[in-house]
């Protein structure tokens, strides 16, 4: 998406940049929701109560891939502002969705410490502990920011269908 000078490349327009981005946060949270159910049956086989286990592993790397995938789509969508004077115009120059995205992101990384918190203090916690509503909250409202930032694109390309039909999914899931 950037070239070595760290502008934006001329093949690439922010819109189809963007598209790309939402798409890598739907991939993220299919990871997430993959890694959930795949917690759940470690629970249920291993009962391992510790923060620390493979299945953890996955789920994190989904939120780490949404939270840099959304970074990304942040930094591509200052940069294509030229009048960037305040900070309030460097706000608004972030695209609705991508806001929207982080604040599902923060909230999803703050659960994992509070899951890390719990597990020390209660050791095993049922499938509806604080932590976990915590973090399928913050799914929810990433995947919602996915979406609305999928549909907002006024073009009908494979690509845009295929992400919106990944979103429908995931959102059904969680």
């Amino acid at each position: 998406i950037l070239n070595l000078n760290g502008e934006l490349s001329p093949s690439l327009s922010s819109s189809s940049a963007l598209l790309w981005i939402y798409f890598l946060v739907a991939i993220g949270l299919a990871l997430q929701v993959g890694a959930a159910n795949w917690d759940i049956i470690w629970h249920g086989v291993v009962n391992v109560e510790s923060f620390f286990t493979p299945p953890h592993t996955v789920l994190y790397s989904g939120v780490g891939l949404s939270l840099i995938a959304t970074v990304v789509g942040i930094v591509v969508s200052i940069r294509q502002k030229t009048s960037l004077r305040n900070p309030f115009s460097i706000y608004r120059s972030i695209p609705n969705p991508l806001k929207i995205i982080v604040l599902g992101c923060l909230v999803e990384v703050f659960s994992g410490q509070f899951d890390n918190w719990w597990h020390a203090n209660f050791g095993f916690d049922g499938l509806l502990s604080p932590p976990h509503l915590m973090l399928i909250s913050g799914m929810l409202i990433s995947i919602i920011g996915a979406l609305i930032g999928t549909h907002l694109f006024s073009s009908l390309k494979k690509f845009k269908i295929l992400s919106e039909m990944i979103c429908y999914g995931i959102l059904w899931m969680i």
